[in-house]
């Protein structure tokens, strides 16, 4: 349901996601009187003109902030534009969590020696049996050898347990 894009709000010139997504959503950018209050209360006024670019924003958007900065991101539609530096998108994700908040998903792993080819067939059968489990295989090789690590993904714990126990079975029996 939702977009999120990180990076590309900055102030240089490959700084292009602000002036994309405003074509994208064929909307102007504009000055968000907020975003440069915001900026005069931390750096002083008047804004130097790349300071005074950052609050241009895609006409309709939402402002997503932090404490961290006084660059914000934006919400437009189901599109999050955050900063690209992880530090800010830690900071600015409390500000839009309640919104990626769906139904709670159950995980479960499990790591076998054999091959996938050797396992293909009881995957295949443990999705039929259990449509509701989303099973993923992922082949690892390194230092300890070749493993495959199978990633079992429910919104019901009771179908992610039958599904676990039935792949155990299959897999080390």
């Amino acid at each position: 349901d939702w977009v999120i894009t990180t990076g590309g709000i900055g102030a240089t010139h490959d700084d292009l996601t602000r002036q994309a997504v405003a074509e994208l959503f064929e909307v102007p950018l504009v000055e968000f009187p907020e975003a440069v209050s915001i900026f005069e209360v931390k750096l002083g006024s008047p804004l130097p003109e790349k300071v005074r670019e950052l609050a241009m924003i895609p006409e309709g958007a939402e402002l997503v902030h932090s404490t961290e900065t006084a660059a914000p991101g934006f919400i437009l539609e189901n599109l999050i534009v955050l900063p690209g530096i992880p530090r800010l998108v830690r900071a600015m994700f409390p500000a839009i969590a309640d919104r990626l908040r769906g139904e709670k998903t159950y995980r479960a792993e499990m790591v076998t020696k054999k091959f996938e080819s050797e396992i293909a067939d009881f995957l295949g059968e443990t999705q039929e049996k259990y449509p509701e489990v989303k099973i993923g295989s992922y082949p690892v090789m390194g230092n300890a050898g070749h493993r495959v690590r199978l990633v079992l993904r429910s919104r019901s714990p009771e179908y992610l347990d039958g599904a676990m126990n039935h792949l155990r079975g299959r897999i080390d029996g």
